[in-house]
């Protein structure tokens, strides 16, 4: 249930019950309406105040709402067929890498049907690093780096075209850029890619 939908519930049961209470105390009901009949401008201010407070009301819930799934619309987008990302912390709260023994460890489980609700096991790599291409010198300050891990990935490598890309193609030495990036460094197949992170020294790359 939505906000909207929740309002629309609050706002009926508030109904109900001055409908209620109307209904069991006759005399009050009929002063209130009096008072409405004499009282004709201070009525109309307080229920324009009400349509005011109800519409700011109404328009939170609806961004509240909408963000929500912008949200959840970006994270099914980016992760695809992958339900669940496990990460590890350092003592700093930052993300940190684990063994990839604890990798193969549970994708033997699920092999061996020790974890029944979970269809395949792939490790990755996630960095935010800077990129620069060698040839035309030019950078992209926060790049996104995502290493699989080559034959076991959970979401297939699309082409330009939207044909899938073969892994095993790829070599040592090779990265693959999207074309947000390519377009950023202007970068062409075969230009050496330089990655640049906080913690390793520069390791170039070629684009296949």
């Amino acid at each position: 249930m939505n906000g909207l939908q929740q309002l629309a519930v609050l706002v009926s049961i508030v109904v109900i019950v001055i409908g209620i209470l109307a209904v069991r105390r006759l005399v009050f009901a009929r002063m209130a309406l009096r008072s409405i009949s004499r009282r004709k401008k201070h009525s109309v201010i307080v229920v324009c105040g009400l349509l005011i407070a109800t519409a700011m009301i109404s328009g939170s819930l609806v961004a509240g709402d909408t963000l929500d799934y912008i949200i959840t619309r970006d994270i099914m987008t980016s992760t695809e067929e992958v339900d669940v990302v496990v990460s590890a912390l350092n003592e700093t709260g930052e993300a940190a890498y684990f063994n990839q023994s604890l990798v193969l460890a549970m994708r033997e489980n699920v092999s061996a049907g020790a974890l029944p609700h979970i269809d395949e096991v792939s490790g990755a790599i996630r960095e935010t690093l800077a990129v620069k291409n060698m040839r035309t010198g030019l950078t992209f300050a926060r790049a996104g780096l995502f290493g699989v891990e080559v034959g076991n990935t959970v979401n297939p490598l699309l082409g330009p075209d939207g044909a899938q890309v073969a892994l095993e193609d790829f070599t040592d030495g090779m990265t693959v850029i999207n074309s947000r990036l390519a377009d950023e460094i202007l970068a062409q197949p075969g230009d050496m890619i330089l990655g640049i992170t906080e913690i390793d020294p520069p390791s170039p790359s070629r684009c296949p």
